[in-house]
């Protein structure tokens, strides 16, 4: 059932993103401002740098599928449905890979068709693909109930080192 994917907090209800479920799984804190709307990431660099990378890219894939609460960068529907999402290098892999799942999950759900994702990386010529078996789709009902505990947190979860931090938006609300 789709409602799995709504969150309430204090009353407000609000969907849960793609991108929240990748900051869970890179960074709760960020996550954390995130869900706070504590968005510094749209005048980010790398932000920009991969909508770049988005916008020349596979030009003649339909792109951009808005379910107004996800939105994922292509999709393919020959004989199958297979979603994709462009990214600008496969440094944050594991996030993408749950980020993409989340997608085939919630899709999965509404179509109650198989769907399958890619994460298509242009500048390394990498495509990795990704299937919703039982065990991942567990691991995305655990992480939606993990993003509604952390974003009900009065206070950001504690700042952890990784090897991005230096080209974090948030940088300076963690190491400064």
């Amino acid at each position: 059932m789709v409602e799995l994917n709504h969150i309430s907090i204090k009353n407000t209800d609000f969907a849960v993103t793609g991108v929240m479920v990748q900051y869970l799984f890179s960074c709760k804190r960020e996550l954390w401002f995130f869900t706070k709307k504590i968005d510094f990431n749209k005048e980010d660099q790398n932000i920009q740098i991969g909508k770049i990378i988005h916008e020349t890219s596979y030009k003649r894939n339909k792109k951009e599928f808005d379910l107004g609460f996800v939105k994922f960068d292509l999709i393919e529907t020959k004989n199958r449905i297979i979603i994709s999402e462009i990214k600008k290098s496969s440094k944050l892999l594991e996030p993408a890979k749950m980020q993409l799942l989340y997608y085939v999950y919630i899709l999965s759900k509404i179509t109650e068709k198989e769907v399958e994702g890619e994460i298509r990386i242009p500048k390394e010529r990498k495509k990795v693909k990704i299937q919703l078996q039982n065990e991942e789709e567990k691991l995305i009902q655990k992480a939606l109930r993990e993003i509604k505990e952390i974003s009900l947190l009065e206070r950001p979860p504690k700042a952890e080192k990784k090897f991005y931090c230096k080209n974090c938006a948030y940088y300076i609300f963690c190491w400064v």
